[in-house]
């Protein structure tokens, strides 16, 4: 795998385990609980993220595998744009 991509892959694994690190020990009172009115929760932010997540990633892979029809690939480094 190329270092650009592995770095984005482990970046993605890290995210991953620092979210269970920090909901892991908590109980499902304080996973729901906001730390203050208008903030949301632990389980709210996680909640959100993945809902977001599922919503984006399909349409990402309809792009990459559209683009990879269309031979519209190219060498990394990759860049957002």
């Amino acid at each position: 795998m190329h270092p650009q991509l592995q770095a984005w892959h482990d970046g993605f694994l890290a995210a991953r385990a620092d979210a269970r690190a920090l909901a892991g020990d908590l109980d499902a009172a304080a996973f729901n609980r906001p730390p203050a009115p208008g903030r949301w929760s632990v389980g709210q932010c996680l909640a959100h993220l993945n809902t977001v997540g599922g919503l984006l990633l399909p349409r990402l892979e309809a792009v990459v595998a559209r683009l990879r029809i269309e031979g519209r690939t190219g060498p990394p480094p990759y860049r957002l744009g």
